[in-house]
């Protein structure tokens, strides 16, 4: 990719150009909530441009008592494109993630590469810990980043993750190799309502499938009366780190 970097006066952005994908942006939105702490905890928020998910979470963090310092970097495209989610959020066909037969894959190895190369060194270098934050597809990349052992998360929350991708190709590949496993803690949740979709059912084929080595590593909530597109607000009510 070729990366440019300008500044803006209330948010900054890096427009991000793939070799095979022209005029392509990013919006980067860098927020700091000030405790008067010595240490900064920050947030990775995917999908941010979409709504309001990051004015939410933001107010609940300026209410939250806490002994960190927060800074919110909300990632977005310029405008909505499932195209480009997809691309930037499903890992690849390297089989590192899924099976050797996927056909739905993306270049997720490429937009962690933008996270680590690019906005870290830029925004965040000064931090306590990182903690990322991904609903559907953006979910699915928290799953895979939680699988990298180099990830720079400290922790993911994976909010309705799309693991029915490729007919659950990550839950049998995970099952059947020796070479995937949990490396960073993820908080996966998901609507109660959502069994009657693809997600609730993958979700919980997973979790019944867990490596015992990797019990510590996950943990599971069901949310009563949700729907997959309303487990976004339940983003604000996530137990952050304090």
């Amino acid at each position: 990719m070729a990366t440019a970097i300008c500044e803006a006066q209330d948010c900054v952005a890096i427009k991000v150009v793939p070799v095979y994908f022209a005029n392509d942006s990013l919006l980067i939105d860098v927020r700091n909530i000030s405790k008067g702490a010595t240490q900064t905890t920050s947030i990775y928020v995917l999908d941010a441009g979409l709504d309001k998910r990051v004015n939410r979470l933001c107010k609940a963090l300026e209410e939250k008592p806490s002994r960190v310092n927060y800074r919110i970097i909300g990632i977005g495209h310029s405008r909505f494109s499932n195209k480009k989610r997809c691309r930037d959020f499903i890992p690849p066909g390297d089989t590192t993630f899924f099976g050797p037969k996927a056909r739905f894959v993306g270049e997720a190895n490429d937009f962690l590469s933008v996270i680590v190369d690019s906005i870290i060194p830029t925004w965040d270098t000064n931090t306590y810990q990182r903690i990322l934050i991904g609903h559907s597809f953006g979910g699915l990349f928290g799953i895979y980043c939680s699988t990298l052992a180099t990830s720079p998360f400290d922790e993911i929350f994976a909010l309705s993750p799309s693991l029915w991708v490729n007919a659950g190709s990550f839950r049998r590949h995970y099952v059947s190799s020796q070479n995937i496993r949990f490396y960073k803690p993820a908080y996966i949740a998901y609507g109660s309502l959502e069994v009657l979709n693809f997600v609730g059912p993958s979700i919980n084929r997973l979790r019944r499938n867990i490596k015992t080595n990797d019990k510590k590593y996950l943990n599971f909530s069901r949310i009563p009366l949700k729907t997959h597109f309303s487990m976004i607000r339940y983003m604000k009510k996530l137990q952050i780190a304090n």
